[in-house]
């Protein structure tokens, strides 16, 4: 979809910005559209924006305004959500209630500028026993309430000027084929408390981000900006980090082999570190082409290859209908809660598709007969080798 090119040099003007390198000049094969439609894709413009700002770019003003665009657009999200974050840290920290920041609304504090990462959410940690207290609190402040059940959902949402907070009272739901899950109690009880304000510890923060990536990678995509996190992060607190804390909390999760790969293809991709082994090359590889969302004939074909290897259609349809309970949660949330239910939920979910959602068994069959078994079999094998 991409040009080699367009991917090395994005990554290269990334990692300058950020190291505030000398910026490298777009070579002549990379258009400032394909640069554009590459930026979007893995969800960075604002990194690329700002390089190219400081890059003398001749005559190219209204190709270049799709990045200022972008660029402004996050500077006014980011200074909208900061204001409501800091009146729901108060209001929190008044009730006496845990409110300790989440990924993204602690990592955009680590960039040159803080607009330069775009936060869809503002995810914040609040415990399983505070949901009720903490809708008090958010419904006090104005804010809409878009999910709340303090049961049965793994975080409530809310929202006010347009922007989305994400109160979770569980890091990870507890499903079986979430890598990480085994730690994530652990994690939850590794806050620290700092002038009235609660963190997470370096330590639990940084294995929850690679929870965080690991879950993504292994069931659709993430795209450069998690690795970029992960490099910010340790440029960041690299020397203060316990080590031994962070490999035991990889152990339990079953990650060290996934968290040993992270950290190689960071040091590829930013800071020059050619020698790497082939699988991680062709991590790196499965990342820059698959975007922010991930790739969707990849999924497919990996799928294919590991449920249906007998190229039954019969059985893939059967096993589409008839998810298992991990898989039905995340549509009805009441199996959580009621698991007993299931059955009925597959009726519902049949019936639904049949009445309103036809193009839907069209599309399940388009699935089954573009997937790949070859192109399934290598992403099966490549996250075996990076310890998925």
């Amino acid at each position: 979809m991409f040009s080699s090119e367009c991917i090395e040099y994005t990554i290269k003007l990334i990692r300058n910005v950020i190291a505030d390198e000398p910026l490298c000049e777009i070579p002549q094969s990379v258009s400032l559209t394909e640069l554009y439609q590459y930026a979007k894709f893995h969800k960075v413009e604002a990194i690329v924006s700002t390089a190219l700002d400081k890059l003398d770019i001749q005559n190219s003003e209204e190709k270049l305004q799709s990045f200022k665009n972008i660029f402004y657009q996050n500077a006014v999200i980011s200074i909208r959500q900061n204001y409501y974050y800091d009146m729901v840290e108060k209001a929190f920290a008044e009730k006496g209630v845990l409110f300790a920041p989440m990924k993204g609304s602690v990592i955009k504090h680590l960039y040159p500028q803080s607009n330069m990462r775009a936060l869809s959410d503002i995810d914040i940690f609040i415990g399983k026993n505070n949901s009720e207290a903490a809708h008090g609190i958010m419904e006090e402040l104005g804010f809409k309430t878009l999910e709340y059940d303090s049961e049965v959902l793994i975080h409530d949402t809310y929202c006010a000027g347009g922007v989305h907070f994400e109160l979770h009272k569980e890091l990870m739901p507890h499903i079986p084929y979430f890598k990480g899950v085994e730690v994530c109690d652990e994690l939850e009880k590794d806050i620290i408390e700092e002038n009235g304000k609660y963190l997470f510890s370096n330590e639990a923060f940084y294995t929850f981000m690679i929870i965080h990536i690991a879950k993504h990678v292994k069931h659709n995509g993430i795209g450069l900006r998690g690795f970029i996190d992960v490099w910010i992060y340790l440029n960041k607190y690299n020397d203060e980090l316990d080590w031994e804390k962070i490999d035991y909390y990889m152990k339990k999760s079953h990650l060290e082999e996934f968290n040993s790969c992270v950290l190689q293809l960071v040091d590829y991709w930013f800071k020059d570190k050619t020698e790497v082994p082939e699988h991680i090359r062709q991590f790196a590889y499965l990342i820059a082409e698959n975007g922010a969302v991930g790739d969707a004939k990849a999924m497919i074909s990996e799928e294919k290859y590991t449920d249906f290897k007998n190229n039954n259609k019969f059985r893939y349809y059967i096993n589409t209908v008839f998810l298992p309970l991990p898989y039905m949660i995340d549509k009805y949330k009441i199996l959580k809660r009621y698991p007993v239910l299931l059955p009925f939920c597959w009726i519902h979910r049949i019936f639904s598709v049949l009445l309103f959602k036809t193009s839907r068994i069209k599309l399940l069959k388009t699935h089954f007969d573009d997937g790949d078994m070859e192109l399934g079999k290598n992403v099966v094998d490549l996250k075996q080798k990076i310890g998925l």
